[in-house]
C-alpha cells in the first residue's frame, strides 16, 4: 500500500500490537485512520464506538495481491467522511 502512496501504519509501528481492541479503535478514530483487520471482534466492537472506519477481511483464501487491490480501490473511491463509522467486509 505504501508503494501506492496510501498512508499506512501498522499496529506494531504504532506501538499497539498488544493493546486492547478498544484502545486501537479509539486511537485510530482520533487520528482519522481506518483499521484493516482479520480480527472478528472488531466489527462488533466498532458498531458500538465512534471510529474512522473498519475494513474486516473475513476468513477465507484471498491472495495478498487481491486484498491490496481492493484496499487501493476503496481508498481511491471512498472519501474519508464516508468511511467514518462504516464497516466494510471483504
Amino acid at each position: 500500500m505504501r508503494r501506492l502512496d496510501v498512508p499506512v501504519i501498522t499496529a506494531r509501528e504504532a506501538g499497539l500490537r498488544t493493546s486492547p481492541d478498544r484502545e486501537c479503535l479509539e486511537i485510530a478514530e482520533r487520528d482519522g485512520l481506518v483499521i484493516v483487520t482479520e480480527d472478528r471482534d472488531f466489527p462488533r466492537l466498532a458498531k458500538d464506538l465512534r471510529n474512522a472506519g473498519v475494513v474486516h477481511i473475513k476468513g477465507g483464501r484471498r491472495s495478498t495481491g487481491k486484498i491490496v487491490e481492493y484496499l487501493r480501490l476503496l481508498h481511491a473511491v471512498v472519501h474519508d467522511d464516508e468511511m467514518k463509522g462504516h464497516i466494510e467486509h471483504l
